[in-house]
């Protein structure tokens, strides 16, 4: 494992950042935290937005390295505008996910890393989406 000094800006994942998640996740898991619910991922508090769209990146069997999932993470913490990750639980399994104002970019996330679908804000829904990873 590395040093953990990939940081360039105070909000920015380093190689520890995975560890520190999966440790996150699992208490979200085994807890009896609400399914179908977005948490804060420092709070832990229950989140909800009037407008943009929940965006995650992770799938089961991904298997990335600490230094590749900081950077995957970075490329998320990008374009969400206070930097902060946020965890989802969906159908029992919570899931790290970010909250990205702006359509195109969550799109753009959404489909690089091979996911199915984003959440919309502002209706309230799930939004379908041609997933292909790159």
């Amino acid at each position: 494992m590395g040093t953990g000094r990939m940081k360039e800006e105070p909000w920015m994942a380093n190689e520890r950042t995975m560890a520190i998640h999966n440790r996150i996740l699992e208490e979200i898991f085994q807890d009896d935290y609400e399914d179908n619910k977005t948490y804060g991922l420092n709070t832990l508090q229950e989140q909800s937005f009037r407008s943009g769209y929940q965006v995650a990146f992770i799938q089961r069997g991904d298997n990335y390295t600490p230094r590749e999932y900081a950077n995957i993470v970075n490329a998320f913490l990008d374009k969400v505008p206070d930097h902060k990750a946020s965890v989802t639980k969906v159908n029992g399994y919570p899931v790290i996910t970010f909250h990205i104002q702006n359509t195109r970019s969550a799109l753009h996330l959404a489909r690089k890393y091979g996911q199915n679908a984003i959440w919309d804000w502002t209706n309230d829904e799930e939004v379908e989406i041609n997933a292909r990873r790159h």
